[in-house]
Parts: C-alpha cells; sequence; structure tokens
C-alpha cells in the first residue's frame, strides 16, 4: 500500500512538473502556479515565433535619452535570452517612447550596437505616459528554432 501512494505521488509530481516546464516554455513563468496573480506573460511562443511582452528602461526622473533607451536594449537583451534566442533572433520591435523626438534619435545612434544587419522591423511610437513612469518600452517579436 505505501509503495503504491509513493509511486502515485511521484506520477503526478512529474506530471506537474512536466506541465509547469512546458508552460514555462511557452509562456515564460509558471503559469500553472496557483499563487501567481501576473495577468500577463513575459513571453508567449506560438509555433516557431515568440511574442515578447514590453521591457521598459529609463524613468521619470531620468532626461538623458541615451540611458533610457539603453536601459531598454539591456533589457530587451535579457529578455529575449530568457526565451533561448539572441538579439540576431528579434525580427521586429514595436518602441514606445513618451519623449519619441530625443529618443528616437537614441534608439537610432544604439541600434547597430544591439543589433546585426538585417536590423528588426520596427514601429516607433509616441506615447504620453507608461506604467510604473518609465520613459521607454520595447515588445519584440522573435523567431524561434
Amino acid at each position: 500500500m505505501m509503495r503504491n501512494l509513493i509511486f502515485l505521488t511521484l506520477l503526478v509530481t512529474s506530471g506537474i512538473m512536466a506541465e509547469d516546464m512546458n508552460c514555462r516554455l511557452r509562456c515564460g513563468y509558471a503559469c500553472c502556479d496557483p499563487m501567481s496573480e501576473s495577468l500577463d506573460s513575459p513571453f508567449r511562443r506560438i509555433g516557431n515565433t515568440i511574442y515578447l511582452s514590453g521591457v521598459p528602461g529609463g524613468s521619470i526622473e531620468r532626461a538623458d535619452p541615451q540611458s533610457e533607451v539603453k536601459e531598454a536594449l539591456d533589457n530587451l537583451k535579457a529578455a529575449v535570452s530568457k526565451t533561448g534566442g539572441t538579439m540576431n533572433d528579434v525580427v521586429k520591435i514595436t518602441v514606445y517612447m513618451v519623449d519619441a523626438t530625443n529618443d528616437y534619435d537614441a534608439l537610432n545612434e544604439l541600434t547597430p550596437l544591439y543589433f546585426s544587419k538585417p536590423y528588426p522591423a520596427r514601429s516607433p511610437v509616441g506615447v504620453s505616459a507608461l506604467p510604473g513612469g518609465k520613459r521607454v518600452e520595447i515588445d519584440a517579436v522573435i523567431k524561434a528554432l
């Protein structure tokens, strides 16, 4: 009886672990975690495409567009890495900017430092505000192998 109970416990636990790992690969976190209160996923994988949620950079206190955009690109690089990809796998970015004029110039200067040609398609978008007082946010579409 005890051996059957241990076997059943291992079987159920391994099933949860496999489901959790599959979820991590598709959603970027343990969405099977009943304690998770997140309303979004860091990323979602559909087939050979990964959709990365926006990663922020720069706070309202900062006045330097170069450092704001650099922080967002650094955060993007880290997030892409967590999906198992590299910056060369990024095919499209959307860049949301509170100060579109200055941040756009900084984006143009920094793009070659983070991406190789052919650069990803991109859509710069001027916005009046971003959550958390951030000034720049970048989301991405990544090709997966």
